[in-house]
């Protein structure tokens, strides 16, 4: 991913800004920079905790990041209706308890414009969709069941194009976080048996896993 001079001015003059003492919250963060800050997070938390701190903290706080991948329609990310009624059932039926599933769709390799902009390329949520970036020929979807009632609802998904572990152990903890703000208990993740989806459980998480 390049960086443009417009990125990076932009992040030294927030830096001089918070040396000098201005208030930063009402500062909007540029189109460029959010695309920045959520292509690197979105690949390594790690790497981006790592900028952040160098940055003296100018880049925008993970909560602000998990913002971002919520949406309020149907477009890649987590779908914030969906919260929203996963929430409203929790509070008619206190004793809720969840299975998140999550799993990778092959897609066909295709783009379409429609409206003022083009589908059908990885894409990373909040219509961050990098220049050049590549067709997606697989979509990540996160899906919520109901344990002890009877529905299931669609959370996210991400159109992208072989999906790591890591990739796919990020915004998995960015959904359990969001599904942990509805106030609702997780208390099972259902997945296939692909190496990838194994190898999440060494990347920060605590599977047990029951024979």
């Amino acid at each position: 991913m390049a960086c443009s001079n417009e990125l990076i001015q932009n992040l030294i003059n927030r830096v001089n800004d918070k040396k000098c003492g201005k208030v930063q919250s009402s500062c909007k963060y540029s189109e460029e920079l959010r695309k920045f800050a959520i292509t690197i997070h979105f690949y390594s938390p790690r790497a981006y905790y790592y900028l952040r701190e160098k940055f003296d903290l100018c880049l925008p706080h993970v909560n602000t990041l998990r913002t971002w991948y919520a949406r309020l329609d149907c477009e890649p990310g987590f779908t914030q209706e969906s919260l929203i009624t996963i929430k409203n059932m929790k509070e008619r039926k206190p004793d809720l308890k969840l299975c998140l599933t999550f799993d990778e769709m092959s897609i066909r390799e295709h783009t379409e414009w429609v409206g003022q902009r083009h589908y059908g390329f990885v894409n990373l949520g909040n219509d961050l969709a990098m220049d050049g970036a590549a067709i997606a020929n697989q979509v990540l979807v996160f899906m919520v069941v109901a344990l002890n009632s009877f529905w299931k609802i669609p959370v996210g998904y991400f159109p992208g194009r072989g999906f790591t572990a890591s990739q796919k152990a990020n915004p998995l903890k960015i959904c359990l976080d969001l599904l942990h703000l509805t106030g609702c208990e997780v208390i099972s993740i259902t997945f296939d048996g692909i190496a990838s989806n194994m190898n999440i459980a060494q990347l920060r998480c605590r599977f047990f896993f029951r024979t």
